[in-house]
């Protein structure tokens, strides 16, 4: 095929009007400027909303491109709804207060917020307290994602912080404290705990889990104390976890003073441990508590603590539970050091991880058919059992 056939839009040789336009870009290129400012400056303002000067922060939530920070000053009082992912900031200091604000139309109590972030992910709270709500003080709901950091919700009428319908949160360096319930994971949804985490003085109790959901410590040093049920109550097939990450190395988890226990389990839900986290419970009714059908597992590669001190029973696994336990395990001084009623319970002692319970008004009870396995473990007095049990092990039933 010669050059002429080719068709005529490949043709080398330009025309007169092509050739001038080209000159005409050349020139216009070379006489632009290297730098023009941008026409409209605004942009690059920062939003900063002064609450107590009567600004509001719905309004400017309203006008907010996805991405941007949201500086907030003063006390901020109003129902808060973020539908874009934003970033809302108090530098440590701002409010939002729930005082005479009304809930959301048609919503029920139970199912609102203060602050409500429904649907959106890329959202995060930072420096900010959030308090005095009629209803939740923070609530994800339906697949939301939020980030708190720095965050103090206190003095809610419901939950400081609900996470629910397949929503995630992630809490650095917060805290929940005097609401009816310190904070709710339900319905396949997923706390994660970083920094300093605590949970204190709620009428109810520090946190409640369920409906197949996780609470997860990631290098976390966690405090649920003073609470007027539990520290901590699971159930219906969720997870308090201490995953293996190298992040989570080192996490800490205290219950201390709460009226019922420290940390509860029941209906098929579990207390994980898989790194060399501490878990003390000190000063509660129980220090640990396995309801029907949960369990509590710590293997021996996890290197795990656990610490049972002043509790009127250390750990009470109740009928149909059952714990596997190979952890460095310290229970001492409570009135009952471990009672066990129809249930399974596995301990164990390496020389890495000692285990010791002693100084129990009673050390070890197990009652009504239940199975032990206890080998090498340290324990002051004869085990207490009925005709009914099944022990093995290094220390079996007398």
């Amino acid at each position: 095929m010669t050059s002429s056939s080719w068709p005529r839009v490949f043709q080398s040789q330009p025309s007169t009007v092509t050739a001038r336009a080209l000159l005409m870009l050349c020139l216009g290129v070379a006489a632009m400027p290297a730098w023009t400012a941008p026409p409209n400056l605004e942009k690059w303002k920062p939003t900063i909303v002064h609450c107590s000067a009567g600004q509001s922060l719905n309004q400017a939530l309203a006008h907010a491109k996805p991405g941007e920070r949201i500086h907030i000053q003063g006390t901020c009082r109003e129902r808060v709804v973020i539908r874009r992912p934003v970033t809302l900031d108090g530098a440590g200091s701002a409010v939002i207060d729930g005082t005479g604000v009304a809930p959301g139309p048609a919503v029920a109590a139970e199912f609102d917020g203060l602050v409500v972030i429904n649907g959106v992910t890329g959202v995060s709270l930072v420096g900010l307290s959030v308090q005095n709500a009629a209803t939740n003080g923070i609530l994800a709901a339906r697949g939301a994602a939020v980030v708190l950091r720095n965050i103090t919700v206190q003095d809610n009428a419901a939950t400081g912080i609900l996470v629910m319908d397949n929503s995630t949160a992630e809490a650095i360096d917060s805290s929940t404290q005097s609401n009816r319930l310190g904070f709710d994971v339900v319905t396949s949804s997923s706390l994660v705990l970083k920094g300093s985490f605590t949970s204190s003085h709620n009428a109810t109790s520090g946190g409640d889990l369920n409906g197949e959901s996780i609470v997860e410590l990631r290098g976390a040093q966690v405090a649920l104390s003073d609470n007027q049920q539990f520290g901590l109550i699971a159930g219906s097939r969720s997870q308090l976890a201490i995953f293996g990450w190298e992040a989570a190395q080192g996490s800490t988890l205290t219950a201390s003073g709460n009226g019922v226990a420290g940390l509860g389990f029941a209906g098929d839900s579990s207390l994980s441990t898989f790194s060399d986290s501490v878990i003390t419970a000190t000063d509660n009714g129980i220090g640990l508590l396995l309801g029907a059908g949960s369990r509590a597992d710590s293997p021996p590669f996890a290197g795990a603590t656990f610490v049972l001190h002043h509790n009127d029973v250390g750990m009470n696994l109740r009928p149909g539970s059952s714990a596997f336990m190979i952890a460095r395990l310290n229970v001492h001084d409570n009135g009952i050091g471990v009672l066990v009623d129809q249930a399974n319970l596995h301990l164990e002692a390496t020389p890495a991880l000692p285990a010791s319970i002693a100084g129990n008004g009673s050390n070890v009870q197990l009652t009504f058919g239940s199975r032990s396995t206890i080998q090498n473990v340290s324990i002051a007095t004869p085990l207490v059992c009925d005709s009914t049990i099944l022990s093995r092990g290094t220390t079996t039933c007398p």
